[in-house]
């Protein structure tokens, strides 16, 4: 009689365990497919925004309305406003069917909002360039960690005198691009009375695009001691489920608001690489929670890089 209970019991466990497995490998492959939608959902319609950007010569565009302009916010992620041609072919031919398009994120830390605003016209007192809030956009994505752009020049469009390329830019790209090459003062191209200059406009080649989505369930941990903002070890309760090393586009963990490149993964324990996506190494407590995602990336070639359009 004990020795069949001892069995019954030792088969309950088992099946358990089994059962339990089987619902966290369920969820794990729920989460894991509702990330990979949101971000294809994400990457096709950025994808055809960016193809259709458009930039306009001095003669028709005598404001300089038209323009193309990303920077890098705070919170490490890309703020993108351009303008661009209208897919729909019932646009206004007077207005060539232009319109503003705005790609940003909401909130100082993640998890962000990735938003998207749409405004059919171009300048004017209520433009997407002078004034932009998370009322202005609808949802594209929620629980994203990370949206960045980097982008590639047209060495051929940069010819004027001190405007060369370099080849770490033409081979890793830029995280700024400013159509104008006089709004922003980080622009690598940035020259003297551009802002009112639409004939030097220019547009980039291509775009790399990387997107990273939280997972609705795993990727998630959470410290077990303080790591101090110098500390390159990380211990954890967990490292199941978290990327390799080794891996250029998903290998990073999330503490607090701080991005780490993952070095190694030793038990339970990461070797990190601190103030990784541009973000700042700074000091987390014990309990802080670890998390990772997903990553995507997409490269998209502009038809009408270089310089405006004549």
């Amino acid at each position: 009689m004990m020795v069949a209970m001892a069995v019954f019991l030792l088969l309950g466990s088992a099946l358990a365990l089994f059962m339990n497995s089987s619902i966290s490998a369920y969820r794990t492959n729920m989460a894991r497919k509702k990330a990979y939608s949101s971000a294809l959902s994400v990457l096709t319609i950025l994808g055809s925004d960016l193809e259709n950007a458009f930039l306009a010569p001095g003669d028709r565009n005598p404001d300089v309305d038209v323009k193309f302009v990303c920077s890098r916010e705070p919170n490490g992620c890309s703020k993108l406003v351009f303008v661009a041609f209208s897919p729909d072919p019932a646009a206004d031919p007077d207005d060539r069917g232009l319109r503003e398009i705005a790609w940003y994120t909401d909130g100082a830390a993640p998890p962000f909002r990735l938003l998207r605003a749409e405004r059919v016209a171009v300048g004017g007192e209520h433009s997407l360039f002078a004034s932009l809030s998370p009322d202005d956009g609808g949802t594209a994505c929620d629980m994203v960690g990370y949206f960045a752009l980097v982008f590639f020049p047209d060495a051929g469009a940069l010819t004027d005198e001190g405007s060369e390329v370099t080849p770490d830019q033409l081979r890793d790209g830029v995280p700024v691009w400013d159509s104008t090459r006089g709004i922003l003062p980080d622009f690598p191209w940035k020259a003297d009375d551009s802002a009112d200059d639409p004939w030097d406009d220019i547009l980039p080649e291509r775009v790399r695009v990387v997107l990273t989505v939280f997972p609705t369930f795993g990727m998630r941990a959470y410290l077990m001691e303080d790591a101090p903002a110098e500390a390159t070890t990380l211990k954890v309760d967990t490292t199941e489920g978290f990327p390799p090393p080794g891996n250029d586009l998903e290998s990073f963990v999330l503490v607090d608001s701080e991005w780490m490149r993952i070095v190694q993964v030793t038990g339970d324990s990461f070797t990190v690489e601190r103030g990784a996506r541009g973000t700042s190494p700074a000091a987390h407590s014990s309990g802080a929670e670890v998390r990772a995602g997903y990553s995507f990336m997409k490269v998209v070639y502009i038809p009408c890089h270089g310089k405006a359009v004549r």
